[in-house]
């Protein structure tokens, strides 16, 4: 049973994470739209999910390699 207890608690903490990070992203979605022109925003929502779809291809069977 100590293999399941450990397992749940690092889902937890890395799940923990992910929520925090999105809720990070969320909460400053108004700041950001009122900082930034529509224009600039467009653009900088661009790079971002670009980095995003970039990372995500480039670390398949990275962590095997």
């Amino acid at each position: 049973m100590p293999t399941v207890r450990g397992l749940f608690r690092d889902v937890a903490v890395y799940g923990a994470g992910d929520v925090l990070l999105k809720a990070t992203a969320f909460l400053t979605l108004p700041f950001y739209t009122r900082i930034f022109s529509p224009e600039v925003y467009g653009v900088w929502s661009y790079v971002v999910t670009l980095t995003g779809l970039l990372s995500a291809v480039l670390i398949l069977g990275g962590d095997s390699a």
